[in-house]
């Protein structure tokens, strides 16, 4: 049984998912793009935020451990989307980088 996000046949997941060097770094950086970008995602990291904050603030002082496990999930989701920027961010570079590359490659003088 598939599930509802495994739409891909499993040569496509294959292939996806083989390490081609410089091109992983530019798909994984789209992907998180298009996820960040996404407005369902937005809502549901926003509710899941919301959630989690009401849940430590609706605790007792003295419920210390309740209250480190709800600050710690939160905590854990501000590093998945800070994950999620960091690839957008090393795409954004490896593209200047290429851009760069291919300049610099224009620019020199024939014959060297």
């Amino acid at each position: 049984m598939h599930k509802f996000w495994q739409k891909k046949e499993d040569t496509e997941l294959k292939q996806f998912a083989q390490p081609k060097g410089n091109e992983d770094v530019t798909m994984w950086g789209i992907h998180a793009k298009n996820l960040l970008e996404n407005p369902a995602f937005e809502e549901a990291i926003r509710r899941q935020e919301r959630e989690y904050f009401n849940q430590w603030r609706n605790s007792k002082p003295m419920e210390t451990d309740e209250r480190e496990s709800v600050w710690m999930q939160y905590e854990s989701l501000q590093k998945m989307k800070l994950k999620l920027v960091g690839m957008v961010n090393d795409m954004v570079m490896e593209k200047e980088k290429q851009s760069e590359e291919a300049t610099s490659v224009m620019a020199s003088p024939e014959g060297d």
